[in-house]
């Protein structure tokens, strides 16, 4: 939602720019609302396969909790304090980062750890299109890459902004989101699992998440930039 410094200053030079959201749109001709490009693979995960991976059960939901890609010692703090009533209603699958245990994850290799119903992960490579395919509810940071993903496989979830990002991006691209009628927002001083469960108690609320989720998905985005990047070329 705000350009970095040296995006800015890269905008003034270049021929297009493409932006992940349409409010960073300026008057100027230039400016191409493209969204962000995703991975299109993360669709084609198996969810016997996740079934596998984690060891869990069909007939329980299952909550996916990330905290980017270095992982997130508030979330993880917040997964921990609420850790048995998360846990009396979810299976979990708990992407720590690397080096941040909780609830006894030994953290050696990609897997962490497995306790009855959670499932920890220092990171996910390969076997993130397998653990979306069985995911119910999602919770994350903001991150544009983050959102865009969800918004793809119209997943339910809570977002959780890192509010010290570079020019509070993330709080506005939560915003943005929720806004939408994409995401839920949690405040400050708000319990994790009292707002997914309330989101779990309302399959209205959760199925209107989808539909908005794929009104703003872009799977075409990636494709968009390649043209607009070809036709410049071509026009050189």
């Amino acid at each position: 939602m705000v350009m970095g410094l040296s995006n800015r200053i890269v905008a003034k030079l270049a021929k297009k720019v493409c932006v992940g959201f349409p409010e960073v749109m300026s008057d100027n001709l230039k400016t191409v609302f493209t969204g962000n490009p995703v991975r299109l693979s993360i669709r084609n995960g198996n969810a016997e396969e996740g079934y596998r991976i984690t060891g869990f059960r069909s007939d329980k939901p299952v909550l996916l909790v990330m905290g980017g890609s270095q992982g997130s010692e508030e979330i993880n703090r917040m997964v921990e304090t609420e850790f048995q009533r998360l846990k009396s209603v979810f299976q979990i699958v708990h992407v720590t980062g690397k080096g941040k245990l909780t609830n006894g994850g030994t953290n050696s290799g990609t897997d962490s750890g497995t306790i009855g119903g959670y499932k920890q992960f220092k990171y996910l490579g390969a076997e993130l299109a397998h653990i979306y395919a069985i995911t119910t509810l999602i919770v994350c940071r903001a991150g544009a890459n983050s959102l865009y993903e969800i918004a793809l496989l119209q997943k339910p979830n809570v977002i959780i902004p890192l509010r010290s990002a570079a020019h509070n991006h993330q709080v506005l691209n939560a915003d943005y989101f929720e806004r939408m009628g994409g995401s839920i927002v949690l405040k400050e001083g708000q319990s994790l699992f009292e707002v997914l469960e309330a989101l779990w108690k309302n399959p209205d609320q959760m199925e209107s998440m989808r539909v908005t989720l794929g009104k703003l998905a872009k799977p075409e985005a990636a494709g968009m930039i390649a043209r607009i990047v070809l036709e410049l070329a071509s026009n050189k």
